[in-house]
């Protein structure tokens, strides 16, 4: 847990992205063959001009507010959804099974919705439920998708 969890996570997010290679571009081809020859420089200046044509394709993302990690942890998926990497979690194949779980523990809770809203503010358990249906639906429709998070 990092300093702006513990501090209740006001105005910050959790960011969640799935992403999946793409064949590489001209513009990175051409950024391979200029390191490969000691080109750095040139590579660095083409890659500043066509960035957005390298790495991998992000197919989808998603935000959590961080307010409501504490209800995550209460459900004891925390570690899942806001600390994939270390859980060992990195393909949305492997993701879908943990919010499935959470999801369901979730719903089972739906009648301690005033009890979390000190854990997100009111409506968070909504939020939060309705966050974890968007990034199963998100992982079922791309299983072979990397995880990455932004805290």
């Amino acid at each position: 847990m990092d300093a702006n969890e513990r501090n209740g996570g006001a105005g910050m997010s959790l960011d969640i992205y799935l992403t999946v290679p793409r064949e590489k571009s001209r513009a990175e081809q051409a950024i391979d063959l200029l390191r490969a020859n000691g080109f750095d420089e040139f590579a660095d200046e083409l890659y500043a001009r066509h960035s957005e044509d390298c790495g991998p394709n992000r197919v989808s993302s998603l935000s959590i507010p961080s307010a409501l990690w504490r209800m995550a942890e209460q459900g004891g998926f925390y570690g899942y959804v806001w600390r994939p990497e270390q859980m060992r979690v990195t393909k949305s194949s492997q993701m879908a099974v943990h919010l499935r779980r959470a999801i369901a523990w979730m719903e089972s809770h739906r009648g301690d919705a005033p009890v979390f809203s000190g854990m997100g503010g009111p409506g968070g358990h909504a939020r939060l439920l309705q966050s974890l249906r968007e990034y199963l639906a998100a992982c079922e429709e791309f299983p072979d998708a990397d995880i990455e998070v932004s805290r």
